[in-house]
């Protein structure tokens, strides 16, 4: 999932006098809070593989399994409940991806 924009509630096409647009409205990237929230954003090197170089895959995939089970767990008690279930996807699927290649 990369950034796709999203136009601003706002926008408004302007049109000349054929009613033809004569301007495109203002787009403004959506922020994915799952594959790259602003929080983990600053540093050159992702958190994830930092935790497989000092902690190794064995350790790593087990935080992936119980963080998915965790997102999972409260996903109905936050208020957003999509993103919870998204970001319990993405550590299901990153737990596979550590061990399918043992």
């Amino acid at each position: 999932m990369g950034l796709q924009p999203v136009l601003e509630p706002h926008a408004k096409l302007q049109y000349n006098n054929s009613h033809e647009p004569i301007s495109k409205p203002k787009e403004t990237p959506q922020k994915d809070n799952v594959n790259h929230p602003s929080h983990y954003q600053g540093s050159k090197y992702e958190c994830i593989d930092v935790m497989l170089d000092v902690f190794g895959k064995e350790k790593v995939s087990a935080f992936c399994e119980l963080n998915a089970f965790k997102y999972q767990w409260r996903a109905n008690s936050k208020g957003t409940d999509i993103q919870d279930k998204l970001k319990a996807i993405w550590y299901n699927q990153k737990y596979i991806e550590l061990n399918t290649d043992k």
